[in-house]
């Protein structure tokens, strides 16, 4: 009788360790997702940050570019110009005068 008392008892143990290792592992998983999801919106951030800087220095260079009428190679309209008169207007990848020729 003594015997099964204690099989008992060390089963009812384990099942309870069984149990606390459960929820331990659940409670780090969860710790591990809420640092991933914030690393991953961090570094959202950072691209976003990185893209409007970029975007205003693009913006600032084509400002520069159209008051000194040079050279663009954006994928801007260009126009092409003879004898003052507008023959084509286009989208262009390539580079293109901005003043009449």
């Amino acid at each position: 009788m003594n015997a099964s008392n204690e099989d008992a008892e060390s089963v009812d143990a384990f099942l309870e360790r069984i149990a606390s290792l459960k929820d331990r592992r659940e409670r780090e998983d969860e710790e591990r997702t809420r640092k991933l999801e914030e690393d991953i919106l961090q570094g959202r951030r950072e691209r976003q940050a990185r893209r409007a800087g970029r975007s205003s220095i693009h913006l600032a260079s084509i400002a520069q570019e159209s008051n000194t009428k040079t050279k663009s190679t954006s994928n801007r309209a260009c126009k092409i110009f003879v004898a003052n008169q507008t023959l084509l207007t286009s989208l262009l990848p390539t580079i293109c005068e901005s003043t009449p020729l």
